[in-house]
C-alpha cells in the first residue's frame, strides 16, 4: 500500500473514531437480575 493511501486511511479512521466517541455521553444497560448484574445495582444504589 502506498504511503499516501496509508495516510488517508489513517486520517479517515481517526475522524470516524472521533465522531463515534462524541455521539454518546452515557451508556444504557438493560436491567436484568442475577449475579452478573449485582455490581450495576450497587453502583445505582450508591449513586456512583
Amino acid at each position: 500500500m502506498s504511503m499516501v493511501k496509508q495516510c488517508v486511511l489513517g486520517v479517515l479512521l481517526a475522524v470516524v473514531a472521533a465522531t463515534a466517541g462524541a455521539e454518546m455521553a452515557e451508556i444504557n444497560v438493560a436491567q436484568q437480575y442475577g449475579v452478573s448484574f449485582l455490581p450495576l445495582m450497587l453502583m445505582e444504589r450508591d449513586k456512583l
